[in-house]
């Protein structure tokens, strides 16, 4: 070991701790962050890096049997890039809110070893050490700030009712998303795999965000708004597409729906146009089974 630095729980990003390791064949960086959460403690705090922007991510959360979550990642530093350094990360959320943090990863392009040291259990075991709660019994107790939007409905239910608006020649061969409230879909018809995402999430009704959103939105009978966007990605000259379709309810309810024709943000397209129309976006955005959930 050695180039080992780290802070205490005085310092204003927290307690924290780095060491360069080697096993032989090369050495990693491994890092470990201790944080106090608010509670509650927000249903997202284990969840998955966004397979929409970390499309190679393997991941999975475990719930213990305390109903603390873990998530172990394995994972690169280049997310758009399975030929970039490894970055393997394990996170601990605990319902009394303590949240550890293991990671290691190559701090040099080229290095011996190519698999890191530490494996996906030997992380979990650092991040689940019954020492780290002694750490953060000292650290301050956060505020839990009312977030301006909360997320609404569990993922499967949410993957149920996208399927279920699909047309029948759009095959779903992929499915992610997060705990509550977000689902990522890969859609095929043959033509070409691409990205569907779906938010479900409830707002104030007297949000003034959600008034910007919407100002120029079309307004039905019932009261409901809805928006469409279309556009294209940050390279220029690539032929990345994005459409949208977004949906106001009057009691604040608001489901998103994005589709693009790539398989995930970043990623050369795989087709002209994403399999969906932006009508069949509306549709699934506005299906009634939103509001009776």
């Amino acid at each position: 070991m050695r180039d080992e630095s780290g802070s205490g729980s005085d310092s204003r990003s927290g307690p924290a701790a780095e060491l360069m390791y080697d096993r032989g064949g090369g050495f990693f960086r491994i890092a470990v962050a201790v944080t106090r959460l608010a509670t509650p403690v927000p249903s997202n705090a284990a969840d998955c890096p966004d397979r929409a922007h970390y499309p190679y991510e393997k991941c999975t959360v475990t719930v213990l049997p305390d109903k603390s979550q873990l998530m172990t990642s394995k994972g690169y530093e280049d997310p758009l890039d399975p030929s970039s350094r490894q970055r393997w990360i394990a996170r601990l959320v605990t319902p009394g809110g303590r949240q550890v943090e293991v990671g290691q990863w190559s701090p040099r392009p080229t290095v011996a070893r190519t698999t890191p040291p530490l494996s996906p259990g030997q992380l979990r075991a650092v991040a689940e050490a019954p020492e780290w709660a002694g750490v953060v019994e000292v650290l301050p107790v956060p505020r839990a700030a009312a977030p301006p939007a909360v997320p609404v409905m569990d993922r499967p239910l949410m993957l149920r009712l996208t399927k279920g608006s699909l047309p029948p020649a759009v095959r779903v061969t992929e499915e992610a998303g997060a705990t509550r409230g977000y689902a990522v879909l890969t859609l095929d018809d043959g033509r070409g795999a691409h990205l569907l995402t779906v938010t479900a999430q409830r707002w104030r009704r007297d949000s003034p965000e959600m008034e910007q959103v919407f100002a120029d939105a079309s307004v039905r009978r019932d009261g409901v708004r809805v928006v469409t966007r279309r556009s294209t990605g940050p390279s220029p000259g690539r032929g990345e597409v994005q459409w949208e379709a977004d949906v106001l309810h009057p009691d604040g309810l608001r489901i998103s729906v994005s589709t693009l024709n790539s398989a995930a943000f970043g990623l050369p397209p795989t087709r002209k146009t994403p399999s969906l129309t932006t009508e069949q976006l509306i549709a699934i955005a506005s299906n009634d089974a939103w509001e009776s959930r």
